[in-house]
């Protein structure tokens, strides 16, 4: 246990020095605490659209993480991001610590249950800072598991966009064999339900996931935008270790 508690320490502070990004990449988090289990995680993600300020756009994600409880999972994260092809500017752009609660025992009610918040403060130059909640849903049906979220978020602080902004994520799976198991995937960002479809975010696209090694998985996906203002095409991939 001493040891798990060393290396979490030392990649949290590798992380706390990159930066955070609200609704950055592409995941359904599961309401799932895993107590006394310590992670490390990448994710990335690379945006393929007919508009040249914006193809060519990335993000990757830092996180390090740790069940606390049998209820309570505490993360630590970051990301680096590029703005597109054409401008080529790389940034660091926040940190983020979010933490997990799991509410219900799995199986135990009609659905799984749980909730998430997220800080983030943002590095840049007149960038506000952030906050986000997200209402964690799980359910086994039929040999599929599916997940679902609700996101609440809003800016904070000095030039902060002074509206609450919303977001859905849903996925469902199911296994391929004993370590593979192939999905779809749902996401929207409808902002503050001010614009209409078009100018909301919405995107979907299938996504696989597996177990490289023991210890060690990852996802990936394409998600495909199919309103104008989301990017017509968005390549996902997650690696985690759990040690």
């Amino acid at each position: 246990m001493t040891r798990k508690y060393l290396l979490l320490f030392l990649l949290a502070g590798f992380v706390i020095v990159a930066p955070y990004r609200a609704y950055a990449n592409k995941t359904v988090d599961a309401p799932y605490v895993d107590k006394g289990a310590a992670y490390v995680e990448w994710k990335g993600g690379y945006d393929v659209d007919n508009d040249d300020d914006v193809s060519g756009g990335w993000v990757q994600e830092f996180n390090a993480g740790y069940g606390v409880t049998d209820y309570w999972n505490v993360e630590v994260g970051g990301a680096v991001e590029h703005d597109g092809a054409d401008k080529g500017n790389t940034d660091f752009t926040g940190v983020t610590i979010d933490n997990r609660f799991e509410l219900t025992p799995p199986g135990e009610y009609f659905v799984d249950f749980g909730f998430s918040v997220a800080y983030g403060i943002a590095t840049q130059d007149d960038a506000p800072d952030s906050i986000e909640g997200k209402l964690l849903f799980a359910k086994e049906v039929g040999g599929f598991s599916n997940l679902a979220n609700i996101i609440i978020g809003r800016e904070v602080g000095d030039n902060s966009y002074d509206k609450t902004l919303y977001g859905l994520a849903l996925g469902s799976s199911y296994p391929i064999n004993d370590k593979w198991s192939a999905g779809l995937e749902w996401y929207s960002d409808f902002g503050s339900f001010d614009d209409g479809w078009s100018d909301q975010s919405h995107q979907i696209g299938p996504a696989l996931y597996g177990e490289i090694t023991e210890g060690v998985g990852f996802e990936t996906g394409v998600m495909l935008g199919i309103s104008d203002a989301a990017p017509d095409t968005q390549i996902k991939a997650v690696i985690g270790f759990e040690f």
